[in-house]
């Protein structure tokens, strides 16, 4: 309960630097950030060091040659694009669950704090 409530304080804060900064996703950087200013979690002061950096990992995956990516692809044939099949569930099952998940936006998460009711 209590390790929870620690997290999810600690979502709150992150998602707080990223809404500052217009964004809706929360980022390593701002958890670097909450680490950094606020007291309550200065304890974490360099948990996160050596942490591989999000952005280098990307640039990697960018200067991967054109040959390598096009072996990587399946191939065509093999997975017609007109025909969705989700663990045995028929297209319109698969449909109703996206349009479930696409209603809800991520303003509407919130984290429950329900530990202060015991």
């Amino acid at each position: 309960m209590a390790t929870e409530r620690f997290i999810g304080i600690l979502a709150k804060a992150a998602y707080g630097q990223a809404a500052l900064l217009k964004r809706r996703t929360i980022q390593a950087k701002d958890v670097e950030n909450c680490i950094r200013t606020h007291g309550l979690f200065e304890f974490l002061e360099g948990t996160l060091d050596g942490w591989p950096d999000m952005d280098n990992a990307r640039r990697k995956g960018k200067t991967q040659s054109s040959a390598e990516q096009k072996e990587n692809l399946p191939n065509s044939q093999e997975f017609p694009s007109s025909e969705i099949v989700a663990e045995g569930k028929d297209s319109s099952a698969v449909e109703e669950e996206t349009s479930e998940i696409d209603a809800s936006s991520s303003s509407d998460v919130l984290i429950a704090e329900n530990e202060s009711n015991l």
